[in-house]
């Protein structure tokens, strides 16, 4: 018994320093990242080393872009990548996306070049070892739209990518013809350090002070304001009071009788849309006027790759019975929204 009683206390004793040892040895951190930017560009980010930079050039449907790609590794299977590039081509597109929004073109095209950086190589390695097209649908290889928002007060689109091996989230963004994408690729989408990095990803102004970031609801297409213009009918009259003006249009809380749809065409989608597996609403804002026509179409939200102008033919061809006031026609204001789903 006494053998057995030394034992156990020899073996609480063990425990105990063993566990006093424990507590003495720091816990394990990740290594600090390092603050990148890198001379003569304009944008900042944070990785785990400084990365490597090799010059690249990208083409896809009219719009090309020379410039550096940084790249740099957390592990085997973690790479964090910004594309920083000038493009050229693309007449008509170059210059129209800025600090003040729109452009959506122009990001429709930019969206092609980071599919040719990212998507194009990885099936060009799965044709070249011959896997066959079973085996490809079953991967769902490709990008898929998340949403549009501002970066450092910059039009902006999210996108999740899909590899054999990686699942990623890429930026995409442009000002003016500067191109960025940045893309953070793991084996896990969820993994924390993924959007840790694109988080940190900001673009700084021409006297190297950063721009204040943060998403600014920014759309596809065109703005428009939601108020009736100066002098139409938000009430029983016009703003302001006195008669009733029965050209303008009503808001359709004050006519008598609201304007009947009786066909509403569907837009359908583009080839583009379901390549980016674009998902969304679009919403307009239109006048159906006493005449029958669909007029004043204005876009409150967009989607891209073709989606938003799908959405304002559609909404050309729609067929009504025009709204009644006083037993007169008269024009009404309406919001349409348009739905698409991938099945």
């Amino acid at each position: 018994m006494k053998t057995l009683t030394r034992m156990s206390f020899a073996v609480v004793a063990l425990a105990c320093a063993a566990a006093h040892a424990l507590a003495q040895t720091p816990a394990r951190t990740e290594p600090e990242w390092v603050a990148v930017s890198p001379a003569g560009e304009v944008f900042e980010a944070r990785m785990p080393k400084q990365p490597v930079s090799i010059e690249q050039r990208v083409s896809a449907n009219g719009l090309s872009a020379d410039g550096l790609r940084y790249a740099a590794a957390a592990d085997e299977r973690t790479t964090f990548v910004v594309w920083s590039m000038k493009g050229s081509g693309a007449a008509g597109m170059l210059g129209n996306v800025g600090r003040a929004g729109g452009g959506a073109a122009y990001l429709d095209a930019v969206d092609e070049l980071a599919w040719e950086l990212l998507v194009a190589p990885e099936f060009e390695r799965l044709a070249r070892e011959k896997v066959g097209p079973q085996r490809l649908a079953e991967l769902r290889i490709g990008m898929t739209y998340g949403g549009e928002f501002g970066l450092s007060g910059v039009p902006a689109r999210r996108y999740s990518v899909s590899l054999e091996k990686e699942r990623g989230l890429v930026y995409v963004c442009a000002e003016g013809a500067r191109v960025y994408i940045v893309a953070a690729l793991g084996a896990d989408e969820q993994e924390p350090r993924l959007k840790q990095f694109l988080d940190s990803f900001k673009l700084k102004s021409a006297a190297g002070l950063p721009v204040v970031s943060g998403v600014n609801g920014l759309n596809s297409g065109a703005g428009v304001g939601t108020g009736a213009g100066a002098g139409d009918n938000v009430g029983g009259g016009p703003a302001g009071g006195g008669p009733v003006d029965y050209s303008k249009p009503f808001k359709p809380g004050y006519v008598t009788k609201k304007a009947v749809i009786t066909a509403k065409p569907a837009p359908g989608f583009t080839e583009q849309a379901r390549k980016f597996n674009v998902t969304g609403t679009v919403r307009l804002r239109a006048t159906l006027a006493a005449t029958g026509e669909v007029i004043n179409i204005a876009v409150v939200k967009g989607l891209p790759h073709g989606l938003t102008e799908k959405s304002v033919a559609a909404a050309k061809q729609i067929g009504f019975v025009p709204a009644e006031k006083d037993g007169r026609r008269v024009s009404q204001y309406v919001t349409l929204e348009y739905n698409f789903n991938m099945y």
